[in-house]
C-alpha cells in the first residue's frame, strides 16, 4: 500500500452547538465526487468533519484534492493507493480491499478528531464537543441527517445504543419522460423503506420505542447470522465507542474480499454483536441505480427485472416477485424473521413482503405496455 501526503489538522475549530459534532467518512477512486460528498455534509447543521479517502488506482498518480473548509465544517481528504494482485492485473481489474481501506479512513478520522478535541476551546459540556462517526458513500446524495432527530442522536452519545442506521432510496437515471417506469421505481423504494421499518418495530429497535432506555435490544446480526437483516454502509452511524471497537477489529480473513456486507463483516468480527443497533427512518439517503439499463454485469436494478419489463407481454407474479428479490440489496431478500413472529396487522413478515410485492405488481400489470414503451430506447 503507498499512502499519499496527508492534508494537515491546521483550522480546524469547533463552535458551539445543541448537536453532536458529525464525523463523515467516505471514500471514492473519483476525485469529482469529493466536492459533492462535501457539500452533502454541509447539510447538517452542526459541525462536521468531513474525512474523504481518495483511492487511486495503481496506474493513476496519487494527488491532493484542494477543497477549501467552510467553517463550521471542515474538510481533509488523503490518498492511497493499493497495487492489483497479479492476477487482477492479467485480468485488467483493480481489487480493492475493502474492509481494509475503510479501516484506513477510520483510522485518520480518529487523529483528526483527537486534534480537534485538542484545539476545541468548547466549555464544558457542550453537545458538539460529542462526537458521531458514520459512513457515506462518494455518489450519495440527498442526506437527510439533519432530519435526525436530537434524541435519536443522543442515544449514540449517551453510550445508550452503538450503531444508528437508517434507510435509502435508488435514485435513477430515467428522464422525466419514462413516467410510468419511475413511479414503478418509487414504488419499489417505498416498499423497501416499508419492509426496513416494520422489521425494526418487530425487533423494538425503532428509536421512539426506547427512548426512555429500558429493555434496550440486542443485536441481532451475531457471527454466522449475517443474512436476518442488512445495514447499509452508507447509512451507517456509530457512537464514539463503537466507532474505536470496530476500528481495533481484527478482519484477517475478510480484508482481500470482494465488498459484500462490510459492515456487517466489521461489526460481527469486531466483536459487537452483544452492543445494540436502532434504526431512524428520518435517516436516509439516495443512491444511483448504477447499471440500471444494462443487459449484463451489475445491473443495481436487476437485467433479469430490466428484461421483464421491457417486454411488451405481462409476466407473472411469480416471476416479477423474483427478479425483486435479486435486486442489488434487495429488502424482499436479505430481511427475514424468525418463523412464528406475527406482525401487527396479523401477517407474518414473509406474508407482509408478498403483500408490497402484489401492490407494486398490480401497477405493474395495469402500465406494463406503457413501461416497455418507455423503455424502448435503452
Amino acid at each position: 500500500m503507498t499512502l499519499g501526503r496527508r492534508d494537515d489538522y491546521d483550522g480546524i475549530s469547533l463552535i458551539p452547538n445543541v448537536k453532536p459534532t458529525i464525523v463523515f467518512e467516505t471514500m471514492s477512486a473519483k476525485v469529482s465526487e469529493a466536492q459533492s460528498i462535501f457539500d452533502e455534509t454541509r447539510k447538517y447543521s452542526g459541525n462536521t468533519i468531513c474525512v474523504f479517502g481518495l483511492n487511486k488506482r495503481d496506474q493513476m498518480p496519487l494527488n491532493q484534492i484542494n477543497i477549501p473548509d467552510v467553517p463550521p465544517h471542515f474538510f481533509r481528504s488523503f490518498a492511497f493507493q493499493w497495487n492489483s494482485p497479479a492476477q487482477g492485473a492479467r485480468e485488467n481489474r483493480y481489487m480493492m480491499p475493502f474492509i481494509e481501506a475503510r479501516q484506513l479512513v477510520m483510522r485518520e478520522a480518529n487523529e483528526i478528531v483527537n486534534r480537534a478535541k485538542a484545539v476545541s476551546g468548547l466549555p464544558e459540556g457542550d453537545p458538539a464537543g460529542k462526537f458521531i462517526y458514520r459512513w457515506i458513500d462518494g455518489d450519495a446524495t440527498d442526506d437527510q441527517s439533519e432530519q435526525i432527530p436530537k434524541e435519536s442522536l443522543e442515544l449514540l452519545t449517551g453510550k445508550r445504543v452503538s450503531i444508528l442506521s437508517g434507510t435509502y432510496k435508488w435514485r435513477s437515471s430515467a428522464s422525466i419522460s419514462k413516467t410510468h417506469y419511475l413511479e414503478l421505481v418509487d414504488k419499489i423504494n417505498r416498499a423497501e423503506e416499508n419492509l426496513r421499518t416494520v422489521f425494526y418495530y418487530a425487533y423494538g429497535k425503532l428509536t421512539n420505542a426506547f427512548i426512555d432506555g429500558s429493555a434496550l435490544p440486542p443485536f441481532i446480526g451475531d457471527r454466522g447470522k449475517l443474512s436476518s437483516y442488512y445495514l447499509p454502509e452508507t447509512s451507517f452511524m456509530m457512537s464514539e465507542d463503537a466507532h474505536n471497537i470496530i476500528l481495533n477489529g481484527d478482519y484477517r480473513e475478510d480484508v482481500n474480499q470482494e465488498q459484500s456486507k462490510e459492515s456487517m463483516k466489521m461489526l460481527s468480527r469486531a466483536g459487537i454483536s452483544s452492543r445494540s443497533v436502532a434504526f431512524e427512518r428520518s435517516f436516509s439517503i439516495s443512491k444511483p441505480l448504477k447499471g440500471e439499463f444494462s443487459a449484463d454485469g451489475e445491473n443495481y436494478l436487476g437485467a433479469g427485472l430490466l428484461r421483464l419489463l421491457k417486454e411488451n407481454e405481462q409476466c407473472s407474479l411469480d416471476d416479477f416477485y423474483d427478479e425483486l428479490c435479486k435486486m442489488r440489496q434487495s429488502v424482499f431478500e436479505k430481511f427475514t424473521l424468525p418463523d412464528g413472529v406475527t406482525l401487527p396487522n396479523g401477517k407474518t413478515y414473509e406474508e407482509h413482503k408478498e403483500h408490497l410485492a402484489e401492490k407494486i405488481y398490480r401497477y405493474y400489470a395495469a402500465h406494463y405496455q406503457q413501461i416497455s414503451r418507455e423503455l424502448s430506447d435503452v
